[in-house]
């Protein structure tokens, strides 16, 4: 009987509430980061969903958060770091897939293959699709970062398909090494000393890009019609690709 009764049981249906309270400490650990709050409100909303067995739609927790966030606080509306954290998301849900045919390998037959072949490929499926992503999220971005930096980075087309997995990497060490700290300090010493390593290892990929000729192009400020013309373009973009 017990086992039936599992088997009928929904793992994600019962994981989602127990995730909320880690994530919620996350926030409360890294000082309640605006980027930080939307994730948690999101990933709050999408667990919400799994938990009653509702659809998902990652734009209606986008757009949710966006409008909990500006109610408690609208000035936050002129916050670099948030405007940039929705438009990036943004990116990911609505311009990646629509260039993700682009970049996706070409189709091949059902023949079987090789190991080694299934793992070149499984190998450029990553590559294509955090390289997707950092296109969309480049060309989404850059009129903020050109109206606030007077320039646009061109190495992290290249950097972001190195880097993410470590980034990866880098959040689980490091959160994991911190709530470990609290519980058991000797436990916690091994894990963010390898977090440590890691970061300088991701820092010195981050300043070898950045120091590459052409890793930053400088652009004048955008004016306002030339920005409503840059974000036209890339709905055309999204329109046509994803056709």
């Amino acid at each position: 009987r017990m086992t039936r009764l599992f088997r009928r049981v929904e793992a994600r249906r019962l994981a989602a509430p127990l995730c909320l309270p880690f994530i919620w400490f996350y926030v409360a650990f890294t000082g309640f980061q605006e980027p930080a709050i939307r994730s948690a409100i999101m990933c709050s909303a999408i667990l919400a969903g799994l938990a009653s067995k509702r659809r998902n739609d990652p734009l209606n927790a986008l757009m949710g958060s966006a409008m909990i966030m500006l109610a408690v606080d609208p000035s936050s509306i002129a916050h670099l770091s948030l405007q940039l954290s929705f438009i990036s998301v943004a990116a990911l849900l609505i311009v990646a897939p629509s260039l993700a045919p682009k970049f996706s390998s070409p189709h091949t037959d059902d023949h079987p293959i090789q190991p080694w072949q299934r793992l070149l490929k499984s190998l450029w499926r990553s590559i294509s699709a955090t390289g997707t992503a950092s296109v969309a999220v480049t060309l989404s971005t850059a009129p903020l970062l050109i109206n606030a930096f007077g320039r646009v980075s061109l190495a992290g087309l290249l950097s972001n398909i190195v880097t993410l997995p470590i980034s990866s990497l880098l959040t689980l060490l490091s959160a994991g090494g911190a709530g470990l700290h609290v519980v058991f300090e000797p436990a916690a010493k091994p894990i963010l000393w390898l977090a440590l390593v890691v970061c300088r290892a991701f820092v010195a990929i981050a300043e070898f890009f950045a120091a590459l000729p052409g890793a930053a192009i400088e652009i004048p400020t955008l004016s306002v019609p030339s920005t409503w013309l840059w974000m036209l373009a890339l709905v055309c973009l999204v329109i046509t690709t994803g056709a």
